[in-house]
């Protein structure tokens, strides 16, 4: 420490250790399906004062919004909920982000991040891409992650009396008791979201084709419409894929494909973008407040 208050946490630091946060949302592991993996994570990032705040608008109009304040406690359960929900993995994306660093009071410093442009991708199993748009702030203080770890006693032992374990990565989490920078609040404020089908997700047959682009290479008729590209995404509205012509035009003359009787898997968020079962996860902890850990899951299960 020096004559002016503490040193300032190393540039960078703050962005750092969210990227090390969303390294555990995109993890495609069998763990994401128990809460003591969860617990883990949010132990590992999270201060146990800490909150999330999501707002999420319904239907993409500026007419009817919902927000969430989810605390620490909460927060394995809401990411254990959306996984069982068929997300396979999620991301966090940031566009034009800024860190600095604030003076609190008794000369406590913050890091804080700021993003007008950020995306919260949830990949679902079925094919779907979902994308939540909007501003993103996180904001972090030095806090001892043997806080964390002693604060696990609030979950109580497993059937057997004693810690359950977790195996992997998620076991080495547990023992670390050095100070880091930890998630104090994090704020996102969705402006809308968007869907997106994978094409290996559409089915039905393949009638004619568009010959707006000539030599546009197509499957031809009859042919099962599936795996053009694995990693090609198309927006699920309407009969017709735009694709095989090298760009993304709409026009009457660009080149498309006419499915016959053709269907994609039905939609696994609700009106407000996110999973039904994680929308009741967020609405019980909006409902009951002072429900604990214990108290939520009961209600979730009934």
């Amino acid at each position: 420490m020096n004559a002016s208050g503490p040193a300032p946490p190393p540039e960078g630091k703050g962005l750092s250790r969210f990227l090390s946060f969303t390294s555990y949302l995109c993890r495609e592991t069998p763990h994401k399906f128990q809460l003591q993996w969860w617990r883990s994570v949010v132990h590992e990032h999270f201060a146990p004062s800490a909150s999330m705040r999501m707002t999420l608008w319904k239907d993409n109009q500026s007419q009817e919004a919902k927000s969430f304040d989810v605390s620490a406690a909460i927060l394995p359960r809401f990411f254990l909920v959306t996984s069982q929900s068929g997300v396979h993995s999620m991301s966090i994306t940031l566009d034009g982000a800024t860190e600095r660093v604030e003076s609190l009071v008794n000369n406590v410093q913050a890091i804080v991040i700021e993003c007008q442009d950020s995306s919260w991708i949830f990949r679902y199993t079925n094919g779907y891409v979902v994308t939540l748009r909007g501003s993103l702030l996180v904001r972090m203080l030095l806090n001892k992650k043997e806080d964390n770890h002693d604060s696990m006693d609030e979950f109580g032992p497993g059937m057997d009396g004693r810690r359950p374990s977790l195996g992997g990565d998620a076991a080495n989490l547990m023992g670390k008791k050095d100070v880091d920078w930890m998630f104090d609040q994090v704020i996102f404020d969705a402006r809308g979201h968007e869907k997106y089908v994978s094409l290996a997700s559409i089915r039905g047959i393949v009638g004619s084709t568009g010959s707006g682009s000539e030599g546009a290479s197509s499957p031809g008729a009859g042919a099962m419409l599936g795996l053009e590209g694995p990693g090609t995404m198309a927006n699920g509205v309407g009969g017709m894929v735009n694709g095989f012509g090298g760009g993304a035009g709409t026009g009457a003359d660009d080149p498309h494909i006419v499915i016959e009787n053709g269907s994609i898997p039905g939609e696994p968020v609700n009106a407000f973008g996110i999973p039904q079962p994680t929308m009741r996860c967020l609405e019980v902890k909006s409902i009951y407040p002072s429900c604990g850990v214990v108290c939520m899951g009961y209600l979730l299960d009934l």
